[in-house]
């Protein structure tokens, strides 16, 4: 059985205290205010599994009947307004999303995005990072 001298004791305990530093890090991935204009997918993988992930279908916005669906595929849905409880979607516990159909991404959508015209389709009630 090996016995740690004083001078090892310090030097592991100079370790544990700089791995702990390193686990407070910031969280990384797609922060929350870039998520608009992203594939539903790529949000999505962006959220913990065990966190809320709301989704709106806001089609009717640009003139189309809603129609997402939970097996639809996500890729072909485009992000349009976003909102969580944390600045990156990857610590968030809480994140709504609101989205419409890839297709419909027209250039007079792309200046409505601009313009903010979809941030009221999420409520963002205790989910203040946009």
């Amino acid at each position: 059985m090996r016995t740690l001298t004083p001078t090892g004791l310090a030097a592991c305990a100079a370790l544990i205290v700089c791995c702990a530093g390193l686990a407070g890090c910031a969280p990384t991935g797609l922060p929350t205010d870039e998520a608009v204009r992203k594939p539903l997918n790529t949000v999505s993988d962006a959220v913990p599994e065990t966190s809320l992930l709301l989704i709106q279908d806001v089609s009717p916005r640009v003139g189309e009947p809603a129609s997402y669906t939970t097996t639809a595929a996500q890729a072909q849905w485009i992000v349009v307004a976003a909102c969580a409880d944390n600045e990156y979607l990857s610590a968030a516990k809480s994140v709504e999303v609101a989205v419409i159909p890839k297709a419909s991404l027209s250039s007079a959508v792309r200046k409505e995005l601009s313009d903010g015209a979809f941030d009221d389709a999420v409520d963002c009630q205790g989910r203040e990072y946009r």
